[in-house]
């Protein structure tokens, strides 16, 4: 190999192009994924890359220029780069052109307007493993919203907690349900699980202010903000049963009027459970916001409701300090 860095220098001296040649002497990284999508979400990778702790280099690849900037600035005086993994993003007529330069290990495809010429590309394509929407023919590992044979779908996706379940097996938090937003994590998710990188970098991702087992959904409300959180109840009009309160006696309770319980009404509240030393404070305060009384229950003992409030089979929301959430979840 020539003397790479006197050769850079002189290159970004004299703003010259790089000698097509040079391509092929690099030592690149030993992960190098390419990806074909019209919709890619940058923000969305590189946040999940980045909670993956990855050494990582994601970069769009459209003109010769690109690669060249790319070269420049990540590799070394020996031509070599220290990436462990390097994502770029091209458009499908550049397959060819850039995939035989770089050489990809995976090919990650979505959504495309273009036609994948198999025969043109087969040389790029057999050396890779393929992760691709289920709507295209090639050979590789499928992902889908809804199709059950492919090898990662969508088999539900549940809105009150806001994630969905991936091939009956995998639960990943997710922060909206838009189709392309959801194809995108597809696909993400199907090459973290193919290289076997640990998927909770996902949930980690999209981190909820709540823990939830079966329809109980439990939000602390030392760490969270009240109107944050009754916004999140009031998102959907399910049927559900509210349950608020903590165990230390508040005696200036007027900041209870600055939360918006408002919001509650015509939401399909069945009941509100009012706990705690201040059980009484807040069921005042939940009166003067037109809540019904007949769905307001008031026990400063949480032993008197605490069969009842187990027994509900609709969506249990939970406002409360960590004493009472641990006696809802079954602790003393």
């Amino acid at each position: 190999m020539i003397k790479f860095g006197l050769f850079l220098a002189k290159t970004l001296k004299s703003k010259k192009l790089l000698n097509k040649n040079i391509y092929f002497e690099l030592n690149y990284p030993s992960k190098r994924i390419m990806i074909i999508d019209d919709n890619f979400d940058y923000n969305l990778a590189n946040n999940l890359f980045s909670f993956a702790k990855l050494n990582y280099l994601l970069f769009n690849l459209n003109s010769d220029d690109d690669l060249n900037e790319f070269i420049l600035n990540n590799f070394d005086n020996h031509g070599i780069s220290h990436l462990d993994f390097l994502f770029f993003k091209i458009k499908t007529q550049d397959i060819k052109k850039y995939g035989s330069i770089l050489k990809p290990n995976y090919i990650l495809i979505n959504e495309t307007n273009d036609i994948i010429n198999e025969l043109e590309v087969k040389e790029v394509f057999d050396r890779a493993t393929i992760i691709e929407l289920d709507k295209y023919n090639f050979n590789g590992i499928k992902f889908s919203l809804n199709a059950l044979n492919s090898d990662y779908y969508i088999s539900r996706i549940d809105y009150i907690k806001e994630r969905i379940i991936v091939s009956k097996e995998d639960y990943i938090n997710i922060n909206s349900t838009n189709e392309n937003y959801l194809k995108e994590i597809l696909m993400l998710f199907a090459f973290i699980k193919t290289i076997k990188l640990d998927i909770n970098i996902f949930n980690k991702l999209n981190h909820k202010n709540f823990t939830c087992e079966n329809k109980k959904i439990y939000m602390d409300i030392e760490e969270n903000n009240y109107n944050d959180l009754i916004k999140f109840i009031t998102r959907y009009s399910d049927y559900k049963i509210i349950v608020i309160g903590w165990k230390y006696n508040y005696e200036d309770i007027s900041w209870l009027y600055n939360i918006e319980f408002e919001r509650l009404i015509n939401k399909n509240v069945q009941k509100i459970f009012c706990i705690g030393n201040n059980a009484y404070d807040i069921a005042t305060r939940l009166k003067y916001g037109d809540l019904s009384e007949k769905n307001i229950i008031v026990s400063s003992n949480i032993d008197a409701v605490l069969k009842e409030i187990r027994s509900y089979n609709l969506n249990l929301y939970i406002l409360a300090d960590k004493y009472y959430l641990n006696i809802i979840k079954g602790g003393k």
